[in-house]
């Protein structure tokens, strides 16, 4: 099975970088499919200019015609903040025989990261910044 690619984001608004990025990564990895997630409650940033309805229905009209793109609303659906992790979770469970191959956009916050790991006493991904540069220790996820 061809794995699946999982773009999430605040796509407040969605734009051509985002399309462009989605389509080279679905060619150049031979995705099946890339799932644009807007999320419904960004915990790292403040209000979002349109509504998480609105922000979906532009994803909707955005990839509209592209092969290979679907909107997926999984994060609208889901009460409190919305944090990767729990949405891998989701799509690990309804897609148990894919891989799932997790597109990231470059954000002041996880720019520069260099490594990711789960902090085995409560549960929380954290990202590493290199030193110096501000937001070190930054949760990423629940």
């Amino acid at each position: 099975m061809r794995p699946i690619g999982v773009f999430g984001g605040t796509f407040d608004p969605i734009h051509y970088g985002h399309l462009r990025s989605a389509f080279e990564m679905l060619q150049a990895l031979d995705f099946e499919e890339v799932r644009f997630i807007p999320c419904s409650d960004p915990p790292h940033r403040g209000v979002t200019y349109a509504t998480a309805a609105q922000r979906y229905r532009l994803v909707e009209v955005a990839i509209a015609g592209q092969q290979g793109f679907v909107a997926d609303d999984r994060e609208l659906k889901r009460d409190g903040p919305s944090y990767t992790v729990d949405t891998l979770a989701t799509l690990r469970t309804e897609f148990p025989d894919h891989s799932l191959g997790l597109i990231v956009g470059c954000f002041p916050r996880i720019t520069g990261v260099v490594s990711v790991g789960r902090d085995s006493r409560n549960g929380t991904y954290r990202c590493r910044p290199p030193a110096g540069v501000e937001g070190a220790g930054h949760r990423c996820a629940r």
